[in-house]
């Protein structure tokens, strides 16, 4: 089967046949992109944690955005070098 996709462009409107396939394919490649990067988040988080307990709170359990500037600043110069 084939999906409509109306789409506007310069010379107005046109509509766009794309496969279902072709669909379910993008679909699975975006969902596959996700798990990659929320696994490199899981793994950013865990090694954030033990800074972020260590840095100074304010009486609301909040941080100062220098503050997480200067730490997140010296996290990714020492990741990278």
């Amino acid at each position: 089967g084939h999906a409509r996709l109306g789409m506007k462009t310069e010379l107005g409107n046109t509509e766009r046949h794309v496969s279902v396939a072709a669909i379910e394919e993008r679909l699975l490649a975006e969902l596959a992109d996700m798990e990659v990067h929320g696994k490199r988040l899981m793994e950013l988080r865990a090694q954030l944690m033990p800074m972020y307990v260590a840095l100074p709170k304010s009486d609301n359990g909040g941080l100062d955005h220098k503050v997480v500037r200067y730490a997140l600043h010296r996290f990714f110069v020492h990741q990278r070098g």
